[in-house]
């Protein structure tokens, strides 16, 4: 018989097993995460890159232009894995973990002796969760299917509730011996 203490088990397991997805780069139905090499332009403040920014538009990794309403704006012509670099981030790797506000935020909202429920306790991390899995990100709509186990994951957790549950009865059987 299901319990609060074996939920709770699985609950913190599928959140292992989705960061171990995110660690390996892919999403739970195996597609390879990757970022965008597709030109954009964004406002020159949300880039965040500070003084750095004059040097990169001077050897012409960004573009700078004066937007409507006299905002300076910057075109990155190797898209967002190019920016991530001028960042210092790791451009080929460190998916989803932009700020890490959000996978830290990815929690056991609520648990039963039958269901464990698993969320984002944060509306605005829930909220970037929805973007990515869902309705996607960037002009493309790209989907970074991150919530979700895929069938030998499911598999796995299977066998480890079943093994908790046996385990738990057969200490029940025993418990007055």
């Amino acid at each position: 018989m299901p319990s609060k203490a074996i939920m709770t088990a699985v609950g913190l397991r599928v959140i292992e097993m989705i960061e171990d997805n995110i660690r390996r780069g892919e999403s739970y139905d195996g597609t390879k995460f990757r970022y965008s090499e597709r030109p954009f332009a964004m406002p020159a403040g949300a880039t965040r890159l500070g003084p750095r920014m004059k040097a990169f538009i001077k050897d012409g990794r960004l573009t700078a232009y004066m937007a409507k309403g006299k905002r300076l704006w910057v075109v990155i012509p190797k898209g967002y894995k190019d920016l991530r670099s001028m960042r210092g981030q790791n451009a080929a790797g460190d998916f989803l973990t932009a700020s890490g506000r959000m996978l830290r935020n990815l929690q056991i909202l609520s648990v039963t002796d039958t269901t464990v429920k698993i969320g984002f306790s944060d509306p605005e991390q829930e909220q970037k969760a929805l973007w990515l899995n869902v309705t996607g990100v960037g002009r493309s709509r790209r989907l970074w299917r991150f919530l979700g186990l895929s069938p030998q994951q499911q598999d796995e957790l299977a066998a480890i509730a079943a093994f908790e549950m046996n385990r738990d009865e057969i200490e029940k059987l025993f418990a007055g011996v």
